[in-house]
């Protein structure tokens, strides 16, 4: 199985560059399609997702269609056919295409991108602002916009919240699907005495050794570029999975037998119409302790 962690934040695989054009790819899609596209619209592009509420009548979690956006840097255009064929299976409406102005999407991004607190101790901190801790914060140094996790998302922003509560000292730590780094990272501030963080993209890879080296971790966290779990035997106490709905159901029985008795499973990634789908699954393994929601998304925390 493969693991698809497709992007929430701003820019999934490269470095943005100051100014440069960019093509915007729009679809409707069906509620229960959402995850699918999501994931293989970003497998096509390559680049950011978003998922949004712009056009009159789309909207997520209501049951009506969805809007998702898709971007591909302009040097890309000749790509466009194959990914319109690539989701004509899914769309309810003609494919929209547009490019966007040359604009400094970095210079933008930043700006919008501030210092911000998630849950009761973690402070997500971009490296251009200055912040002054308080004694009980957790400050995480990530530098976003490259990888899954910049912790703006809804999905992120969960997943950060159920793991103070499932993180204890001394544990050892699977964040399967990285992205950035930031649930590992969050992970080790907590007490973790070893975290792994696992991606199949060598991009996601590279980018979360960096922040775990930008919050001096690297004696805590290690990245390593792989498939879920595999050729991993240790028995952990929490294993953090910020994904896809289907890709949780199928990694469920994976992730029980890689955690010891009474160990923790936070699972994220999921829209909310698709709770009790999810729930269902989780609970032939663990038992589901907390179920957190934001937006239109949910996440579990289960016990094993």
């Amino acid at each position: 199985m493969r693991i698809f962690a497709y992007r929430k934040c701003y820019n999934g695989g490269g470095r943005l560059n100051q100014a440069m054009n960019w093509i915007e790819i729009e679809v409707t899609v069906r509620p229960e399609d959402v995850d699918l596209v999501s994931v293989l619209l970003y497998e096509l592009t390559g680049y950011g997702l978003k998922v949004g509420r712009d056009q009159p009548g789309t909207q997520t979690g209501a049951g009506g269609p969805v809007c998702l956006k898709g971007y591909l840097p302009g040097e890309r255009a000749g790509d466009i056919g194959k990914i319109i064929t690539g989701l004509k299976t899914f769309v309810l409406q003609p494919v929209q295409v547009k490019e966007l102005p040359n604009t400094d999407w970095l210079g933008l991004w930043q700006s919008h991108y501030r210092t911000f607190r998630v849950g009761k101790r973690f402070v997500i901190r971009p490296p251009w602002e200055e912040y002054t801790s308080l004694p009980d914060d957790l400050v995480i140094n990530l530098e976003p916009g490259m990888a899954f996790g910049c912790g703006t998302h809804p999905t992120t922003r969960l997943c950060l919240e159920l793991l103070e509560k499932a993180v204890s000292p001394g544990d050892l730590v699977y964040d399967v699907g990285t992205g950035s780094g930031i649930l590992a990272i969050a992970a080790a501030l907590l007490g973790a005495r070893q975290v792994v963080a696992v991606d199949e993209d060598a991009v996601a890879v590279r980018v979360a050794r960096e922040n775990v080296s930008r919050n001096g971790l690297e004696a805590v966290v290690s990245v390593v570029q792989g498939d879920l779990l595999h050729g991993i035997v240790e028995p952990a106490a929490v294993i953090v999975a910020n994904l896809a709905a289907d890709v949780i159901i199928a990694f469920a029985p994976d992730a029980a037998r890689h955690l010891k008795s009474g160990g923790s499973f936070v699972a994220g990634g999921i829209p909310a119409l698709r709770r009790a789908e999810v729930q269902a699954a989780l609970e032939r393994y663990f038992v589901v302790r907390e179920v957190v929601y934001l937006d239109e998304w949910v996440a579990f925390w289960a016990k094993r």
